[in-house]
């Protein structure tokens, strides 16, 4: 993994938690959370293939790819759904 790859995963990870520590004030307050990996995924995956797309950019699928670190038929599917 690269030190921009972490960087971003790092983010995420604090903004999350951030995110839970305002809103959860007791340890059974987290039950009311669920966290969807695989569809956090696709819903990355889009995202980033739109962004790509709005930015005009042909190789949108390929540099999708790359960037969720998946192959570009399963980023090809992942938009479709």
């Amino acid at each position: 993994m690269n030190e921009n790859n972490y960087y971003l995963n790092d983010l995420a990870i604090r903004l999350l938690i951030c995110f839970l520590q305002k809103h959860i004030k007791h340890a059974s307050d987290i039950k009311n959370y669920h966290f969807d990996l695989p569809q956090f995924i696709i819903d990355v995956t889009k995202a980033v293939n739109e962004l790509l797309v709005h930015l005009n950019c042909s190789q949108h699928l390929q540099w999708t790819a790359d960037f969720v670190c998946r192959g570009r038929s399963t980023v090809d599917r992942d938009i479709k759904k």
